[in-house]
């Protein structure tokens, strides 16, 4: 159960991964226009792939960057859709899965002794690598916290939460519920203000929360290149952008004598990078940045804070599709769930809850599981025993519940699969073709019932595309209203029977 969670947070991960690309680029071509003036907008700007990957709930806005056509194209939503898939598969495999269970019981139906597929090894082994590498992070991050810990512990206090020594080897924040500034011995009056106010920003701002904060990011998405990017990034902003704050409180005439003390630290020790140091390694940079910095103006920094704020409503979220806001105009009171339709009507608990339970995917079994006991439970099912194969290796997919008891009546077989046959092709996007085998007598005779889109439009002439049932809870009550409506004894389907003696009888209707 625990490996089956860590798999689809894995293949949530890697989801999430792809729209972090494009989160970046963008970040990337607006941060070099932003960071011109001020580096602390530039800082901001990350806090929208943060948003990004954090959010593993869908967030979603009308104004969003993704609903442009490029992202709703069938490309780009079957790469999104190649880590889901990847899970399917690796469930599944690539030959039949055979799972077993009562319909009138809601519970979810088991795999039953499938053997490990490539998929599966190639889902499980990423998963087990995947969580290698947030442990190496974790190990490391606790380590080295603690051996710096160690190392300053016989530093002397100055100040209040100052900190002061031989041992500490540049100037560093330390801390995440009581910070502490730790400061190395030697520094001159001028060193020492200039330092002490880089740190104090720091911790006004809550810098060095942020920092753990994009640690934890960069030990989940590990192998995302673009984020170990995006951390150096932000870790040189969060520094300029601190450059910027002292020179606004100790004024600009300080820009030498701070370059100056940068100048001096560029050569020193480092320290662990998940702790904040005044020592970088992008000195360099930094004293130039302050050298040419001017702080902007009343209407520029308006400019640039509106830049930040459309940035995190453009990116930072998911489009509003037409069926989000639907689904956001539900309403209801005690038990029952309503929707307002578009002919201003409302739909019916039942719709919702078929709706809710629908799957784009087959061999996701355990949705299939739950809608067929959803079916079972509103009395779309016979009360017998079966078992399910689900068949997703080729074309056509193929849902076959085997009946352990009876032959079946044809037309109380019919009566059933006429119903649950079409909702089912109508929820489950990918499903093909249903079957039901039931076996009787000593010598395990059966027949096999098979239906398919074309015996739905049979049995219900008003049916238009069995598929576009699925697409909203509206679409399902319109569908449950024709299967109420249509007397399906006045309609005339085309029975074939293939099959006898020697083997099992197959039963087509269309």
């Amino acid at each position: 159960m625990m490996i089956q969670w860590m798999e689809s947070l894995f293949t949530e991960v890697l989801g999430k991964s792809l729209d972090a690309a494009v989160v970046v680029l963008c970040i990337l071509c607006i941060r070099g226009i932003v960071g011109r003036y001020a580096r602390k907008y530039a800082y901001l700007l990350w806090s929208v792939l943060a948003v990004r990957l954090l959010w593993f709930w869908p967030v979603t806005n009308y104004f969003s960057f993704f609903r442009l056509p490029v992202f709703e194209s069938d490309l780009w939503q079957n790469t999104r859709q190649l880590p889901e898939r990847l899970k399917e598969y690796g469930s599944l495999g690539n030959s039949d899965a055979l799972l077993s269970g009562t319909q009138m019981q809601a519970e979810v139906l088991h795999t039953e002794a499938v053997s490990l597929t490539l998929a599966q090894k190639v889902l499980l082994g990423g998963t087990i690598l995947w969580l290698a590498g947030i442990l190496l992070f974790l190990v490391y991050f606790c380590v080295s916290y603690l051996r710096m810990k160690r190392r300053v512990r016989f530093a002397v206090r100055i100040g209040d939460g100052i900190w002061q020594g031989d041992c500490v080897p540049s100037p560093f924040v330390m801390g995440i519920f009581c910070p502490q500034i730790y400061l190395p011995s030697g520094l001159d009056a001028r060193q020492m203000r200039h330092v002490v106010c880089h740190e104090k920003q720091h911790i006004r701002r809550k810098d060095y929360l942020v920092k753990l904060l994009a640690f934890f990011l960069l030990a989940v998405y590990w192998f995302h290149p673009l984020i170990w990017l995006s951390y150096f990034l932000m870790c040189r902003d969060m520094e300029m952008s601190c450059d910027e704050a002292v020179l606004k409180e100790l004024g600009m005439e300080e820009k030498k004598a701070y370059s100056a003390t940068l100048l001096a630290f560029a050569s020193g020790k480092t320290v662990p990078g998940n702790l904040l140091g005044f020592e970088e390694n992008n000195a360099k940079s930094r004293i130039r940045h302050v050298l040419r910095y001017q702080k902007p103006g009343t209407v520029l920094a308006e400019i640039l804070s509106l830049v930040c704020v459309l940035s995190l409503t453009i990116w930072g979220f998911n489009h509003q599709s037409g069926a989000d806001a639907g689904q956001e105009n539900a309403g209801g009171s005690g038990s029952q769930i309503l929707a307002d339709s578009e002919e201003g009507g409302t739909v019916s608990e039942q719709a919702q809850q078929l709706y809710e339970a629908g799957t784009p995917y087959l061999g996701d079994a355990s949705a299939v599981g739950n809608l067929l006991s959803l079916l079972g439970q509103q009395g779309y099912l016979p009360e017998l025993d079966y078992t399910l194969e689900l068949q997703t290796s080729e074309r056509p997919y193929v849902l076959q519940m085997n009946f352990s008891d009876g032959e079946g009546d044809t037309e109380e077989v019919l009566a059933y699969m006429g119903q649950s046959g079409t909702l089912m092709l109508a929820l489950v996007e990918n499903l093909d073709e249903i079957r039901w085998g039931f076996s009787y007598g000593e010598e395990e005779n059966s027949v096999i019932y098979y239906w398919d889109a074309e015996a739905s439009r049979a049995m219900f002439p008003s049916l238009e595309d069995v598929k576009s049932y699925g697409k909203s809870p509206e679409a399902v009550e319109e569908l449950l209203e024709i299967l109420a409506q249509e007397n399906m004894g006045e309609q005339q389907e085309t029975i074939s029977t293939v099959g006898g003696a020697d083997g099992p009888t197959s039963v087509y209707i269309s």
